[in-house]
């Protein structure tokens, strides 16, 4: 299975079951942040600010929703410059979270993913 194919498998069940939805911003910011072709850098600066509001603040579900909004907002009146984006090193969380079997499950892997996406991005392995 591809990346592609996981992410979709997992936004099929984020979309079908409101408990994993809880975490769907997180599964798209980790999964963009490890893809990001395609992407403009004020999307990537809005994802990564929602995956670090997520990660060191605990924001989930519609507060961070509302955390994205604002960041979106914010960001388009003062544009974020190009950043270096980190290479991965490693295969991609997107097929970890699509082989969870429990909705508790696939948000602990989709929680644990985001946490390792912005530890890499800081440099942290």
């Amino acid at each position: 299975m591809t990346d592609q194919e996981a992410f979709e498998l997992v936004l099929a069940r984020e979309f079908s079951d409101p408990e994993c939805f809880a975490v769907h911003q997180l599964t798209v910011a980790a999964y963009r942040a490890e893809h990001p072709e395609g992407a403009g850098e004020h999307a990537l600066a809005v994802l990564d600010a929602a995956l670090r509001a997520a990660v060191h603040d605990g924001l989930e579900g519609p507060a961070l929703r509302a955390f994205v909004r604002r960041t979106a907002a914010r960001l388009r009146a003062d544009p974020p410059a190009p950043r270096r984006r980190p290479a991965r090193t490693g295969p991609s969380g997107i097929h970890a979270v699509a082989g969870a079997r429990t909705a508790q499950e696939h948000c602990a892997l989709v929680r644990a993913w985001a946490a390792q996406v912005v530890r890499a991005a800081d440099g942290e392995g």
